[in-house]
């Protein structure tokens, strides 16, 4: 616990600060959708939840809010545009996707906010605070992890194929736009809205095998 805090200490003193010219009015969050799902019959256990802390008894019965969507949202004082946008990530990630970068650089949240827009940034079903629910009483899949990729890994037939696909998604994305004219808000997407099958996971870009337009 103590080198987790003294890690993250560290990272909060050495990250570089987002450059902010914007006055916000507000900022909050909510859920949206989801269902109720109740569970009875599951057997009590003893969890400890601290490394030297007593057990403590857990009843997993009861009633749970699931497949609910997570929206965090950032309004301007003073918006040059009447409508808010939409960040949507893509397949296997999550909201923090449009936040700062992995180098410690404002990412498109503060590139959209300086431009003048109300920013909502949302974590879809399964994802960072849109929460899990128990497997497999409630979601019948399994949840599935990525495992780092490394530079270079990637074949020549791969990138082909993911720069097709990237093609295509392209193509789709600015199709979708052109639908949205008239919705009440803009939604600028990381990729395609349905979630990826776990069977056949989503690999990420390494700096070397991604397109040039990506």
């Amino acid at each position: 616990m103590r080198r987790t805090l003294i890690a993250l200490a560290t990272a909060i003193a050495t990250a570089t600060p987002a450059a902010a010219d914007y006055l916000v009015k507000e900022v909050g969050s909510f859920h949206i959708g989801g269902r109720t799902e109740t569970l009875n019959g599951l057997a009590s256990k003893e969890i400890v939840f601290s490394p030297g802390a007593p057990p403590i008894k857990v009843d997993p019965n009861g009633e749970f809010e699931v497949e609910q969507m997570y929206v965090q949202f950032v309004k301007l004082a003073q918006p040059k545009s009447k409508l808010p946008l939409l960040l949507w990530h893509g397949g296997g990630l999550s909201g923090v996707t449009w936040e700062t970068k992995p180098d410690g650089k404002p990412g498109w949240q503060q590139f959209f906010l300086n431009a003048g827009y109300d920013v909502y940034v949302s974590d879809a079903v399964e994802r960072g605070r849109a929460s899990w629910a128990r497997y497999p009483e409630i979601f019948k899949s399994e949840p599935f992890f990525r495992p780092k990729k490394k530079r270079g890994s990637c074949s020549g037939s791969d990138r082909a194929t993911r720069s097709a696909a990237s093609a295509r998604r392209s193509r789709a994305s600015s199709s979708r736009s052109r639908r949205s004219t008239s919705s009440p808000s803009r939604a600028f997407h990381a990729g395609p809205r349905t979630t990826l099958p776990r069977k056949k996971p989503m690999t990420r870009w390494c700096r070397r095998c991604a397109p040039a337009s990506s």
